[in-house]
């Protein structure tokens, strides 16, 4: 069944009080910034961070908030009155990043109540559209209510190496080949090393699968389709996107 929606928190069935992360590539700072707009635009207070790097796309969009030591709830507290919204790092570091929090400090915001949704970038993935985690990720903090592994859709057909995939020794370890497939796809957004690593015990798991502009549409049907048979019972949905021309379609069983 296919489900057409003017908004990505919609397709993705966001509720308040969600903390949402995060994972793979293809367009994970693109998709928090479009949540970020279409729910501050419902009155909902977001906090948005990050448990690894990210450049300064999501800091030049909302207020931002850097950590120094214990948990500054009084200050957040008024930012987020404020504002309505703010992006919460550990500061900036090398190469013009922003330096991630600690997964547990986000779970400590979250009980604190300081914001209506809480949106984190949980991986990186050098701005390639796939990739295999390694050992340490991704950073998920234990309170994610929703986890959102992606890939972007004009890996199909790319050759898994260095520039083209993030970690290509790892991916082919995990999906066999030398080419991005439909089913390596697959194979990464429902594995349990790669789409569904570090997922919480109870959380919801709801991959999107980006940039469906840039390949035809019966492989965006037929990688879509592979995604929903290859976790049954904790993939039950998938969304297809293009974030950019903000048009998305859900996918279920």
């Amino acid at each position: 069944m296919t489900e057409r929606f003017d908004l990505l928190s919609d397709a993705l069935g966001l509720e308040r009080g969600e903390m949402v992360a995060f994972t793979g590539g293809g367009g994970k700072t693109s998709a928090i910034l479009t949540l970020a707009h279409e729910l501050a635009m419902r009155g909902w207070r977001v906090l948005a961070s990050t448990t690894t790097r990210v450049g300064p796309r999501v800091a030049e969009a909302m207020p931002s908030f850097v950590f120094r030591g214990d948990l500054p709830s009084d200050e957040l507290l008024h930012v987020m009155e404020r504002h309505g919204r703010a992006f919460v790092s550990a500061g900036m570091g090398e190469e013009g990043k922003y330096l991630g929090v600690d997964p547990w400090t986000l779970d400590s915001l979250k009980e604190l109540d300081v914001a209506d949704v809480f949106l984190v970038e949980a991986d990186g993935a050098r701005h390639l559209p796939i990739k295999a985690p390694g050992e340490h990720e991704p950073r998920v903090p234990s309170r994610s209510d929703l986890i959102v592994p992606m890939v972007g859709l004009d890996s199909l057909g790319l050759p898994i190496n260095e520039g083209h995939v993030h970690r290509p020794e790892l991916l082919r370890n995990v999906a066999g080949g030398r080419v991005v497939t439909a089913a390596v796809i697959a194979a990464v957004l429902t594995g349990e090393s790669c789409g569904l690593k570090g997922t919480p015990d109870g959380a919801r798991v709801v991959p999107v699968l980006n940039k469906a502009d840039a390949v035809e549409t019966d492989d965006v049907a037929r990688v879509a389709a592979g995604v929903l048979s290859g976790a049954p019972g904790r993939i039950d949905r998938v969304v297809v996107a293009s974030i950019r021309d903000s048009r998305f379609a859900l996918v279920s069983r």
